[in-house]
């Protein structure tokens, strides 16, 4: 069982439900929404938490701020938010000023997931990925501290997960996942589809990493206990599952799935998961074994990531005990 290098604790009563980590001024900082939607950030290196007073973009249709999803990157030298909540359209936000840079119509659905994307080339960058709440839901693309009209995406069905994004070959791709039966892989330039896969399982996460020098699209069920699929985009189809589910002794008191993530820890392709008895388990993706799994949190693992914090890269996971811990696998 690893130990945590690090463990913070944030100053609120209310346990984090969403984070992003950006590089600030060369420094890395930890951007967090908490349950009461109140924003903080996190210095890893100084050990400073901040909380962020952020200004209402829909002032004269509500006398409150829903935002618990969030994502966070950097333009021109500010740090731009952007995110919302189950009944608060998308918005963005200077986080040193709390200035309002852009919002949805106020009448739109809710936010159930952000992320920020950006490609090498194809697409000016960097943007905000909102995922909507309505049914079908709506995947909107906003340009990061410019207030011009998102693009959409059309819809999944069934509800959506997380994002992801990446180049697959010389095409700027992104990745939305449906709750339902399908994944998507999506020409980020002309908003139309790329790749489908439409024989999977519900999806909680997509990433598109390399494993043993091939480009693969990963995803990570939305299931207890969870299982990774390995697709090729080439043939649209999901080339590989583990671990094999042993459903003669399965019970149905297996704790749920929390969150996730897909990407590269250093150089190795690893899914990672949280779940709702604080068990936090990394994937390698390569050996398509479990790397490492233990006992992270008391409770729910709410929201997982990988950063460099300046000695190498470390997992950074967010649970109900109000604390963010740091891994070194």
């Amino acid at each position: 069982m690893p130990n945590p290098l690090a463990t913070a604790a944030i100053p609120s009563d209310s346990p984090i439900m969403d984070f992003d980590v950006v590089v600030d001024n060369g420094c890395p900082l930890v951007v967090c929404a908490d349950f009461s939607s109140r924003v903080f950030s996190w210095d890893p290196v100084a050990d400073v938490w901040r909380e962020h007073h952020v200004d209402n973009p829909w002032e004269d249709e509500y006398d409150f701020i829903e935002l618990t999803a969030i994502a966070a990157t950097v333009v021109d030298g500010r740090v731009l938010i952007g995110g919302g909540g189950d009944h608060q359209s998308f918005a963005q936000w200077d986080l040193r000023s709390g200035a309002v840079r852009q919002r949805a119509n106020p009448m739109e659905s809710g936010v159930q997931s952000a992320a920020v994307v950006e490609w090498d080339r194809g697409v000016e960058g960097p943007v905000f990925l909102s995922a909507d709440s309505s049914f079908p839901p709506r995947h909107k693309l906003f340009a990061a501290g410019r207030d011009a009209d998102p693009r959409e995406l059309a819809a999944n069905h069934d509800g959506v997960g997380r994002h992801a994004a990446g180049m697959l070959g010389d095409t700027p791709v992104l990745l939305t996942d449906s709750r339902g039966d399908s994944a998507i892989v999506w020409d980020a330039a002309t908003c139309t589809p790329h790749a489908k896969f439409w024989d999977g399982p519900p999806f909680r996460s997509l990433g598109l990493i390399t494993v043993d020098g091939q480009q693969c699209v990963v995803g990570v069920a939305d299931s207890s206990p969870p299982v990774i699929h390995i697709g090729d985009p080439a043939t649209e189809s999901w080339v590989a599952s583990f671990p094999e589910l042993d459903l003669e002794h399965a019970t149905d008191d297996a704790p749920d799935l929390e969150s996730t993530y897909i990407g590269y820890l250093g150089d190795r392709p690893i899914a990672a998961v949280g779940m709702e008895d604080g068990t936090v388990t990394v994937w390698d993706l390569a050996a398509r074994a479990v790397a490492a799994s233990w006992a992270g949190h008391d409770r729910e693992v709410f929201a997982i990531d990988v950063a460099d914090l300046g000695d190498g890269p470390v997992l950074i996971t967010a649970g109900r005990d109000r604390c963010l811990k740091l891994w070194s696998l």
